[in-house]
């Protein structure tokens, strides 16, 4: 599973942000993307103070894809300082509802911020809308305690966590 949601956030991180030559991979921080509040997370710790996070604005920065029976769900953006972040949820259906997060839970959340990993240990996300509709949208929020992966390291706090996003098959 911590396999699958790392490919989801570098997919979605090579989606929202590319270097000067324009290759796709992020070796700089100049993302070509506006932010706004539809996709955003407010994180306490690790150096950030009650910050929010934006997300990307384009429909190329955001991922709900069809994963088995369940889907993989996904934004990044920029933090207030103009690092690159990726959020990844791993979630066992598709549908509306309350799902717990921790490592014995099916469901995940993980987030990279430039180039540390976290993953949740503990925290809820909730599907608010699931359109069975291709191309329509996913919107839910989410929270949660996260430690870095592999370690060692300061945890963090995310709360006020939202998302809407398009749903697509997966690849």
């Amino acid at each position: 599973m911590i396999v699958r949601l790392a490919s989801l956030v570098l997919a979605v991180l090579l989606l929202s942000c590319s270097d000067d030559a324009g290759s796709g991979i992020p070796t700089t921080n100049n993302p070509t993307l506006p932010t706004g509040l539809t996709n955003s997370l407010r994180v306490q710790g690790a150096g950030y103070s009650n910050a929010t996070f934006r997300g990307f604005t384009a429909d190329s920065a955001t991922i709900a894809q069809d994963d088995d029976d369940g889907a993989l769900l996904g934004f990044s953006g920029l933090t207030p300082t103009n690092v690159v972040f990726s959020v990844a949820i791993d979630l066992p259906d598709r549908r509306t509802g309350s799902y717990s997060l921790g490592t014995s839970q099916s469901t995940s959340l993980s987030m990279q911020i430039g180039t540390v990993s976290y993953v949740a240990v503990d925290g809820t996300v909730e599907v608010l809308s699931w359109s069975q509709v291709i191309g329509q949208n996913v919107t839910g929020v989410f929270s949660a305690t996260m430690t870095p992966f592999p370690g060692p390291g300061d945890p963090i706090s995310v709360s006020a966590g939202q998302f809407t996003i398009k749903r697509s098959l997966a690849r």
